[in-house]
């Protein structure tokens, strides 16, 4: 019942991201989904996801590992966060015009790109990589697949099946950073001409220190945010010939290529 210092403590107001993440622990789906419209309201979709589902996620996961709240707590959080992400992209379509937000990219470089994201760990991860594959969508991107949590082969089987030229790994830390620099090395592995990206999404110490959680040996690069997200795989796509997919370089400058080619981009 230590879950309900968090209901029922005296602390200053709450942070949206922890408001929304207290109706969740009170099973209260409707207000939580409430919170979440009236967020929105003046807001992009990149917004509210990034400062709202994503910081209350995280909240969510530390909660789970510490043991204040149990894996059924977390699995409703999780499926009403899923829900939720399903109907604000519904609802921002009708507040985009109404308000006139637009912060998308629309970048015509998308359309070419065939992405996957590829949960880390659990299913915060999971949902965040719905969440990055969903504003890609809306950016132009036209084969853009959000795995769901599965085993690695089984999940490395589904990559190789839908051919995608980029990969990002979606990991919410702290504790899905471990998972992500495995698996990064298992695919580089195993798809040397994949373009990798590791998403450390709101890792408190910013993309430098992301990288060296990570390393360089396996990423073309590493983001902490959607905007990051955005900026690499248009990189990715300029640098690489449309698609995203690595070019083979001619033999007499492929070495200077590779130095300062995609996996020079988290630098």
């Amino acid at each position: 019942m230590s879950f309900l210092e968090v209901l029922l403590g005296d602390a200053p107001p709450l942070k949206p991201e922890e408001n929304y993440y207290q109706r969740l622990l009170a099973t209260d789906q409707d207000e939580a989904t409430d919170l979440a419209h009236s967020y929105l309201e003046g807001k992009s979709l990149q917004n509210v996801y990034e400062c709202l589902l994503v910081p209350a996620l995280r909240l969510a996961e530390e909660d789970r590992h510490t043991g204040v709240i149990d894996d059924r707590a977390a699995d409703f959080v999780a499926q009403s966060t899923r829900e939720l992400i399903e109907d604000l992209a519904d609802r921002y379509k009708a507040e985009a015009r109404s308000s006139g937000v637009e912060t998308y990219l629309n970048n015509p470089n998308f359309a070419h790109a065939s992405i996957v994201s590829i949960p880390a760990r659990d299913q915060a991860d999971e949902l965040v990589g719905m969440m990055l594959a969903q504003l890609l969508q809306k950016g132009g991107a036209q084969n853009v697949r959000a795995l769901t949590i599965d085993t690695v082969e089984n999940m490395l089987t589904e990559i190789e099946q839908g051919q995608f030229a980029i990969a990002f790994i979606s990991a919410l830390p702290p504790f899905a950073v471990g998972q992500a620099r495995s698996l990064c090395k298992r695919l580089h592995a195993r798809f040397p001409d994949l373009a990798l990206v590791v998403g450390l999404w709101g890792f408190a110490g910013g993309v430098p220190k992301a990288q060296e959680r990570i390393g360089t040996a396996c990423t073309d690069a590493v983001c902490t945010n959607f905007s990051e997200a955005f900026f690499h795989i248009q990189k990715l796509v300029e640098t690489n010939g449309g698609s995203g997919t690595k070019q083979e370089q001619p033999a007499e400058d492929a070495g200077a290529t590779i130095k300062a080619g995609p996996r020079a981009i988290a630098s």
